[in-house]
Order: structure tokens, then C-alpha cells, then sequence
């Protein structure tokens, strides 16, 4: 009964756990604390957010500190006027590459439309509070080349534009210039079965794209860090026009020409819901087709992304702080590349790949209609991209050993200090981007020694409650138990206890009880008196302990008195938790007996020393390396009176057998009690 009893605790505590475990775990909805912001952003009172940001959730990751600074940001296109209000301390270098002077720095927009300077200030133009106007990434720096005096920029230009910026490092490049088709290339565009697109134009070869033009100078000349914006184009087509069209190129090997650092941007409507009508889709020109299919290992579609392109907002370049409205694909371009920074800004020791991956991976798909060969990937989502993404977890071992964010530590006497420790820990998204949690509440105090783990009889060995009842025939005790299974389906676990005390040496006389009786025990089992912890903590294994103790009779009286000792090891898979040192403890109690009544009263085990060694990622250096908080926490619990009774009554008695009732009542100073009953049947 007594052994049943111990499981049933234990099952409750692990369940108790468990439910701890749920309403802890930032994984399962609690609370995330800052998302590794370091200053939240506010925008001017004044300030009223159009929709085209809206849409996009620009303003949400604004509110959480991302604005773009300290990222540079290339624009390719007519230069930009440099006067207007948008670009005062924006622009950190220039180049005018349609001049013939060396390093020319005149890039002022003189294109009919001024192209440049609308698309520059959607994606870092300063925040205009008079027209509510500003780019995506408006605390980013601009490098502008000027690559063309009209509304297209050649390859070639984009070439020279993308290799002068190199030296700068830019995170990011706008390009929002496509090439026009003609009748006879679109007319010649067949539908294949698996949704792709196959040219059958007699004046392009197999595996050309149009106008033969050739992707590979200008993956070159792409920086080893920077992502490439292309605008989708702007004919209406199901498939993107070129450059767009090379976002899924690739070289011999099969390799992506641009290392997966394109993106391709449709225009989305934010008042009809829909890809606007100029807008191209996302379709797939497959360069290589066999019966029907395309062979290309690529899809456009992997890299497409829908921003608001209709009537968006931006600097008007014949003004000096005047804005208007402009539509098409060139317009939704500039919105992804700010929203690059924006990522880059959070984590500067992300790849542009990995940039690519979380703004396609967390783009909004909930939308009419939807299929990948029309949207792409979906509708860009900065309050997404600025989120963990997939499962959290925790580096238990720099970023090479990582445990899921589940499980919760509770330890008997565990300081109020180690709160604050846990309050800002660093943890890992599915794209190893770090953010900040409070784990706080997975820590917590807990007395893990049940009051029905109190009741106590004379000489009876303390240590022995933790593993199931003892038995005591002539000097010895035992008790083994064991369990079909153990820890996460591991081999059985056995439960063990067993002692020796000094009446072995006065066999035959053992009902006669001497003033002094000393006791050596030993048990093993899962449970520890002083802690549990599991998941991102660690595992907790297996507990042994060792027991001195020494308990007096007072003669006939039926006054009785013990105290003992006790070193607890605990043996765990570590985790957060790295290292847990013996504990020794030490328990006292007193009473009154005879065959039939035992009285008694004492202090629970106390701590005398022991320590466990807790190291949690705290913070992430420029290089990008995670860097540990290691803490030593000695542990002392709080001294717990409490008192007892037992009744003891043998009603059955015989040669063969005989049967024993206990009915046993304790409480403890802070009011916690318990009543239970035994029944005992011994056979001979």
C-alpha cells in the first residue's frame, strides 16, 4: 500500500509538472518578451500609416524597433533629386553611370516621369509627416546609381551599378526595369502540363532566354551578401518578364546562378484584393522541357512575392517635398528591398539566401484564390518576418547542440535571484535568427517531499521514503520495486532501498530495544527529494542517497528520539542545467511510542550544502556567437516542522499468517496534512 501510495505521488507531481511545463513554455503561448528589440520605435503622433504599408505589416515590425538602420540599400535606376526632403542624410554614396566623366556624382532624376526618386523613397525616403509618407526601411542608407535618363536600364548598366557597389557591402539592390516583350515571343509562349511556360520563338535556342540574354554577368556581379529585387514586369503575362525571369537560373551544376538571393515582386491591390491587372504573375518560363514538362530544377514562382504596387505613395521629383501616386511592379519592388533591410537590420549576420527563404517562407498565402503558379509565395508579411519562425529552441552548446523550449526546473530551495537570470534568455528560430524569452516561469520552488512522505516510525530510515517503504527483519531493511519502463521508453527503472543497522549484532534480542540504535541505508530510484527538471533543463535520470542516522529509546519510558544524515547525487543528461553536486542533509524528530500509538514531531530534511550549476545563452556578439551566463546556485530550503500519529492494530494473528491496520495522520507548520490508512498481511 505504502509503495502504491509512492507512485501515485509521483504520478501527480509529473502531471503537476506537466501542466506547469504548458503554462510556461514561451513554444505553447507564453509570453515572448521583447523579440530582441532593443529600443521600440515610435512614430510621430502626427503620423497616419497609409495602406500600402499596412498591407504589408511594415508599420508592426516599426513598432518593434526594425526601421532599416545601419543597412545600406542599392537603387539602380534615373537617380533621384536629391533636394527633396526625402533623401536629407540618406544618400551615403553616388555614381552616375551615364556620364562619361570618371566616378561622376550628378545622379539627379531627370526622367519624365522621375522614376527613381519615387522608387527610392518606397524604400528608404524619410517619414514625411505633412504627406504621411515614408519609405519601408526609412532609417536606412541609400546608394543610388544612376543607370539610366528614362524608365529602362540596361544589363549592362546594372552590371556596372552592382559592381560599384560591392565596395560598399549593400544588403540589398533594387532593380525595377524589365525588359519588353514582343508579340512574337508571347505568342509563341505554350502551356505546358505542370503549369510552366516553354517558348517556342524558332529565333531563341533551347535554353535561351529572350533576346538570348544571359543571366550570368549579372550574378556575378551580385555582392556575396546581397539580395537582388527585380520588379515582375509589367505586361500582364502569367510569367515574369527579364531579368525577373532569372531568378531561377542556373549554372552547369545546377546551381542557382544567384545563390537563391532574387526575389521577383508582383503588384497586389489593397482595395480590390487582387493582382493588379498590369501586374505579371508568377510564372514559370521553363528554359528546358521533355515530353511536355518542364525539366528546369527551379521555379520563378520559389522567389515571387505580391507587395502593393497601385497608386503607392512616394516623392515627387519635381518638387522639393511634394508627393504622388504611381502604379506598377516597379513600385511593389522597392517595398520588398526595404523590408530586406529591415530583416538585415534584426539580423546582420544573416544571409541574404536565409533573408530570401524567411520572406518567402512567412509571405501571406491566405488570399483569394490562391496557387503558387499565380501568387508565388504570397503576399509580403513583416509582422510574420519579424516573428520566430518555426519551432523554438535553446542552445544548450553554442549553435551546435539545440533542445527544444519544453520542460520546467523545480528545486527546494532555489534563491528568488535566479528569476532575474532567466527573465531575458537568448533562444533560436527555425532560421537560427536569435530573440529574447523570459523563462522565469519554468523555474520555481517546490517541495518535492509529499507530506504523506512525513509519516514515520522509529529508527525508521528517511531515506528509504524516497524510493517505497522499507521493511526491517532483524537488523535489515529492504524494499525493491521496479517499473515496466523508465524515462522516455528508456530500460526498466528500478526503485532500491536498503539498510543495515546495529540490533543485527544482538540477534535473538531484537523486540528488547537498546538505548542506542545505529543505521547505515542506501537507496536509489527517479526520484529526487530536492529537484526536478527535464526538456531544455536536462533530464533527471536517477537519485541515491546514503543515510547515517542514530535513534535513542529513553529506556521503558516508550520516548524516543532521531536524527540523521544524508547525501543525495543526482545522475541527469544535462541540459541547461550543467552540473548538480552532492547534497548533504539533515533531519531530527522525537516521540512517544508503545505497540499501538506512536506520537512524534521533528523538522524535515534541511540542506546543509549542495549547489546546482545553471548556463543560459544571454547574448549573441557582433561575429554572431552565442555567449552563456554560467551560474552557481547554492541551495538551502526553508526548516519545516511538522507532527505526527500513527495507530497501529494487529486483528489477525495466526501460525500462518496475520494482518496489521495503520491508520497514519500528520500535518506540517504550514498547514498541510494528510490522513491515510495501511493494511498489512504477512505470511509465514
Amino acid at each position: 500500500m505504502e509503495l502504491k501510495k509512492y507512485f501515485k505521488f509521483t504520478e501527480s507531481l509529473l502531471g503537476l509538472i506537466t501542466v506547469m511545463l504548458a503554462l510556461a513554455s514561451p513554444a505553447q503561448g507564453g509570453e515572448m518578451t521583447d523579440l530582441g528589440i532593443a529600443s521600440v520605435y515610435k512614430l510621430p503622433t502626427n503620423y497616419q500609416v497609409l495602406d500600402q504599408d499596412k498591407k504589408i505589416k511594415a508599420d508592426v515590425a516599426w513598432s518593434r524597433g526594425w526601421t532599416g538602420l545601419n543597412t545600406k540599400i542599392l537603387i539602380i535606376d534615373s537617380g533621384i533629386n536629391e533636394k527633396h526632403l526625402s533623401f536629407q542624410n540618406q544618400v551615403v554614396a553616388k555614381i552616375n553611370l551615364m556620364s562619361t566623366i570618371k566616378n561622376d556624382q550628378n545622379v539627379n532624376d531627370i526622367s519624365a516621369v522621375g522614376h527613381g526618386t519615387h522608387v527610392a523613397s518606397i524604400a528608404a525616403g524619410n517619414l514625411l509627416t505633412k504627406h504621411n509618407v515614408g519609405g519601408v526601411a526609412f532609417e536606412a542608407d541609400l546608394l543610388i546609381a544612376k543607370a539610366s535618363t528614362t524608365l529602362g536600364v540596361t544589363l549592362g548598366n546594372a552590371v556596372k551599378a552592382l559592381q560599384w557597389a560591392r565596395a560598399y557591402d549593400p544588403v540589398v539592390a533594387n532593380l525595377s526595369s524589365n525588359v519588353t516583350y514582343d508579340r512574337k515571343y508571347m505568342s509563341s509562349m505554350q502551356k505546358l502540363a505542370d503549369g510552366t511556360f516553354y517558348s517556342l520563338d524558332s529565333r531563341y535556342p533551347k535554353g535561351s532566354y529572350f533576346m538570348k540574354e544571359r543571366p550570368d554577368a549579372l550574378a556575378a556581379a551580385l555582392g556575396p551578401n546581397t539580395v537582388l529585387v527585380v520588379s515582375a514586369g509589367n505586361q500582364g503575362l502569367a510569367y515574369t518578364q527579364s531579368p525577373a525571369a532569372f531568378a531561377a537560373s542556373t549554372d552547369s551544376q545546377g546551381n542557382l546562378l544567384f545563390g537563391g538571393r532574387m526575389l521577383v515582386v508582383g503588384s497586389w491591390n489593397t482595395e480590390s484584393q487582387k493582382i493588379d491587372s498590369f501586374s505579371d504573375r508568377a510564372g514559370h518560363i521553363c528554359l528546358n522541357s521533355a515530353n511536355g514538362a518542364c525539366q528546369d530544377k527551379f521555379r520563378t514562382s520559389d522567389f515571387y512575392l505580391l507587395a502593393p504596387g497601385a497608386n503607392s505613395m512616394g516623392a515627387n521629383a519635381r518638387t522639393t517635398d511634394g508627393v504622388k501616386a504611381m502604379s506598377g511592379t516597379s513600385m511593389a519592388a522597392p517595398a520588398v528591398t526595404g523590408a530586406v533591410a529591415i530583416i538585415s537590420q534584426m539580423w546582420p549576420r544573416m544571409t541574404g539566401e536565409n533573408i530570401v527563404k524567411l520572406l518567402t517562407t512567412t509571405a501571406d498565402k491566405n488570399l483569394p484564390g490562391y496557387t503558387k503558379e499565380v501568387f508565388g509565395q504570397g503576399l509580403l508579411n513583416l509582422d510574420k518576418a519579424t516573428q520566430p519562425v518555426g519551432a523554438m529552441a535553446i542552445p544548450t552548446q553554442g549553435r551546435v547542440s539545440m533542445k527544444p523550449i519544453t520542460g520546467s526546473i523545480a528545486v527546494a530551495g532555489l534563491p528568488s535571484s535566479v528569476s532575474s537570470g532567466l527573465s531575458s534568455v537568448v533562444v533560436l528560430d527555425s532560421f537560427s535568427r536569435d530573440f529574447r524569452v523570459n523563462l522565469a516561469p519554468a523555474a520555481f520552488v517546490a517541495d518535492l517531499q509529499h507530506v504523506t512522505q512525513l509519516t514515520h516510525r522509529p529508527g525508521q530510515s528517511w531515506s528509504s521514503k524516497f524510493t517505497g517503504q522499507e521493511y526491517t527483519v532483524n537488523g535489515f531493511s529492504t524494499a525493491v520495486a521496479s517499473i515496466p519502463t523508465g524515462i522516455d521508453g528508456q530500460a526498466p527503472t528500478q526503485f532500491m532501498s536498503f539498510g543495515i543497522d546495529s540490533s543485527i549484532f544482538n540477534l535473538g534480542s531484537i523486540d528488547k530495544k537498546q538505548d542506542t540504535v545505529y543505521k547505515f541505508n542506501y537507496s536509489q530510484g527517479i526520484q529526487n527529494p530536492w529537484m526536478y527538471f527535464d526538456g531544455m533543463w536536462g533530464q533527471l535520470r536517477s537519485n541515491a542517497t546514503v543515510e547515517l542516522s542514530a535513534t535513542h529509546f529513553f529506556g521503558e519510558s516508550g520516548f524516543w528520539s532521531q536524527g540523521g544524515i544524508m547525501q543525495s547525487t543526482t545522475s541527469f543528461d544535462k541540459g541547461l542545467v550543467t552540473n548538480v553536486s552532492p547534497i548533504i542533509s539533515g533531519y531530527a524528530t522525537m516521540g512517544w511510542s508503545n505497540d499501538i500509538i506512536n506520537i512524534y514531531a521533528g523538522v524535515k530534511p534541511y540542506m546543509l550544502s549542495g549547489s546546482l550549476n545553471v548556463s543560459v545563452p544571454s547574448s549573441v556578439d557582433d561575429m554572431g556567437n552565442l555567449m552563456f551566463t554560467s551560474s552557481r546556485i547554492n541551495l538551502r530550503n526553508d526548516p519545516m516542522g511538522y507532527i505526527g500519529m500513527s495507530l497501529t492494530k494487529k486483528f489477525i494473528d495466526t501460525e500462518s499468517n496475520s494482518h496489521v491496520f495503520r491508520l497514519t495522520a500528520v500535518a506540517t507548520q504550514n498547514q498541510t496534512t494528510s490522513l491515510g490508512g495501511q493494511w498489512r498481511m504477512t505470511f509465514n
